[in-house]
């Protein structure tokens, strides 16, 4: 049997002003002369006091599937363990996982966090809610703001709202500290790395080895010092790590939450079978599926971040990685048409949020470009993630209908805002790698349709309720319907 918190999706914190109404995934994976009627999911709420405050029962289903929900309204304030269970014939117990914790806190407490992860898996810093576009940076540091200074002006020309930089990775608080003062005039947010950061690791901080400090001190003594830190919101914890490196990259995250509390935690993987494996063990879950010079189409974008989503059964973020280097001699640079494609593939799939790799070494600068190159290269990709930052409003808003039809539902993948007061919105991708002509039927009549970003209109049919389009091979559109 396994368990996974589905709600509260956030550190477990069941704020006042939301549902009150926690959901637990339950998986029961029978032995073969197990009869499936004959177990049941069980679900307890224990307070403080070790006693059972409210209990919920279900059978799986026949795939050995199922939710069970806890309305915790009557519960006052304070620290509760939410505790599955799996029974037998006679409640017998056959088997209990490991507890999540829920603590039910006011809609005040929000105010002095410096993130939060609403309902809907939308990350909150600086006080509103954002569409993470982000970038990996990979250059050296300094111990100035100065230091910075240029560099940052050059890639604030993108709306970059967070920023990993893995060369700052020795677990200093005083090297973070000039870096984030030099980004808060552009408005970005830092995520400090501790990804792999143990003794048994070649990399491990020099001088904390050298001071003989263990893992569990640097670590706490780190995000002790970065929770003052108004612009580190939060620690990207695992880069592609193997699946070995989870138990030890869950205790970080224990460590990490007491000292600071209002974060979020980050790991990228890029292994599908292991997704499920992280999924309790950061906060946001990471996918990066690199296409080019590897032996993936690009509809490997989509199809990542799809079975991410899924092994958080939709109730965590997800922010997907694109390629933004060249692989080697034999592949080739991003162009501006792929970075559009693969950035809103991942949108259609539902990432809340997309980063690039990178800024810096081995990424943008790989070759040893000429300035002018690497000038147009980083320009289109301020062209891509100025179309994405233009639309956050509605990357923010809940999905709701918009189609009736699509002609090529198995091929052109849709997401569809239909925002109150205001225009419709259809985004969409081929994830085929042949052309596709679509023909689309409203819910309701437009007037007009543009296709964001392509400077020109869609013809509508005489009712105004159908339209066609062409996609090229993994190909983006987005239309807004007026």
């Amino acid at each position: 049997m396994q368990t996974f918190l589905l709600y509260p999706n956030y550190r477990g914190m069941m704020f006042s002003d939301q549902s009150q109404v926690a959901r637990v995934a339950i998986d029961v994976n029978p032995l073969a002369n197990d009869n499936m009627a004959e177990l049941q999911g069980v679900l307890d709420v224990v307070g403080p006091d070790g006693k059972v405050r409210l209990a919920s029962k279900s059978s799986p289903a026949a795939d050995g599937s199922t939710v069970l929900t806890m309305d915790m309204s009557s519960l006052p304030p304070g620290r509760y363990q939410l505790q599955g269970h799996l029974e037998g014939p006679g409640n017998k117990p056959i088997f209990t996982p490991s507890s999540y914790t829920i603590v039910k806190v006011s809609a005040e407490s929000r105010a002095s966090m410096k993130v939060w992860v609403d309902s809907d898996n939308v990350l909150h810093m600086g006080g509103r809610p954002r569409f993470v576009i982000g970038l990996y940076d990979t250059t050296g540091y300094g111990l100035t703001p100065d230091y910075y200074a240029e560099r940052l002006d050059a890639i604030a020309k993108a709306p970059i709202n967070l920023m990993i930089n893995y060369f700052l990775a020795d677990a200093r608080a005083e090297v973070i500290y000039p870096y984030t003062k030099a980004m808060e005039p552009f408005g970005i947010f830092f995520l400090a790395t501790t990804s792999a950061l143990f003794p048994e690791i070649p990399r491990y901080s020099a001088w904390a080895r050298t001071q003989n400090i263990g893992a569990d001190q640097l670590i706490a003594q780190y995000a002790t010092a970065l929770s003052e830190d108004s612009r580190v919101v939060g620690y990207y914890t695992c880069d592609e790590c193997p699946s070995m490196m989870e138990p030890r990259t869950l205790h970080q995250y224990d460590l990490i939450k007491h000292s600071d509390p209002a974060s979020v935690t980050f790991a990228v993987e890029n292994h599908p079978n292991e997704f499920q494996v992280w999924r309790d063990t950061v906060d946001v879950l990471g996918a990066d599926p690199y296409v080019f010079g590897t032996r993936f189409d690009e509809n490997y974008v989509g199809d990542l971040t799809r079975r991410a989503i899924a092994a958080v059964h939709g109730a965590r973020p997800v922010w997907t990685v694109i390629q933004f280097f060249q692989t080697s001699r034999l592949s080739h640079f991003p162009t501006e048409q792929e970075l559009h494609d693969m950035s809103w593939m991942a949108i259609t799939e539902g990432a809340r949020g997309v980063f690039y790799w990178s800024y810096g070494l081995r990424g943008l600068d790989w070759g040893n470009p000429t300035p002018a190159l690497r000038q147009e290269r980083y320009d289109e990709l301020v062209n891509v993630t100025r179309g994405i930052s233009m639309l956050e409003p509605v990357l923010l808003a809940p999905d709701s209908p918009v189609l009736s039809a699509n002609s090529a539902s198995s091929t052109v993948i849709t997401k569809e805002k239909d925002i109150s007061g205001g225009s419709r919105y259809l985004i969409s991708y081929n994830r085929s790698g042949s052309s596709v002509d679509a023909s689309f039927t409203l819910e309701r009549p437009a007037h007009t349709i543009s296709a964001y970003g392509e400077n020109r209109l869609t013809t509508l049919d005489q009712g105004g309720s159908r339209f066609k389009d062409t996609y090229a091979p993994f190909q983006a559109h987005i239309y807004k319907i007026d």
